[in-house]
């Protein structure tokens, strides 16, 4: 995996990473994201380390997981489990 760099004001993605474990999240200045990138190149098995990290967090999140979520919200969860048998 790759580590993410994303800024405070990103919305979805700000609140997925971890700032620190997964990725960095930093305030929306380019000097601020430099110095994310910075901090990641100088550091190669930190960044490894975080993207790993990254991608177990996320494994969760699968378009199949993603359809059954949004089809249980819409009411359609019979359909979508006839469908996945």
């Amino acid at each position: 995996g790759t580590p993410v760099i994303t800024v405070e004001d990103s919305g979805e993605p700000a609140n997925i990473v971890r700032d620190g474990e997964t990725g960095s999240v930093c305030a929306p200045q380019p000097q601020e994201i430099a110095a994310a990138m910075a901090r990641l190149w100088a550091d190669p098995a930190r960044a490894i380390a975080m993207g790993e990290a990254g991608r177990e967090s996320i494994a969760h999140i699968t378009w199949q997981n993603v359809a059954r979520r949004l089809g249980t919200a819409l009411g359609y969860a019979d359909y979508l489990a006839a469908r996945e048998s």
